[in-house]
């Protein structure tokens, strides 16, 4: 996996789950403006390729996936920040969780074992 490639479109992502949130607060709930629309449309662009990453990262973090309702895009972009800190974690996960058991090749034992 290209996790360079996933951290930086789930970081675009985000940048626009944050863009619509603070298009909302300049606002204040009061009108759905033509930047809230061009960052929707953005989102609507990015979102099936977001999906796809978060599913191959945790399959459990797509269906927060969506587009911005009258809560803003919060689940979106809670669902984004766990993928990103997943692909950040992933490979100490690896090395500080393993069990501390010793690991044995099964090929350095003898061959009547």
């Amino acid at each position: 996996m290209n996790r360079e490639w996933m951290r930086e479109r789930l970081e675009s992502f985000k940048a626009l789950c944050e863009a619509y949130d603070r298009e909302d607060r300049r606002v204040q709930y009061a009108d759905y403006t033509d930047r809230h629309q061009a960052i929707t449309d953005e989102m609507s662009s990015q979102m099936p390729t977001v999906r796809e990453i978060l599913k191959r990262i945790d399959p459990a973090l797509v269906e927060h996936v969506e587009l911005p309702s009258m809560g803003g895009a919060s689940g979106s972009l809670h669902a984004v920040q766990q993928g990103l800190g997943i692909l950040r974690d992933r490979d100490e996960w690896a090395a500080n969780l393993a069990p501390d058991a010793p690991s044995l090749a099964a090929d350095q034992f003898h061959p009547h074992v």
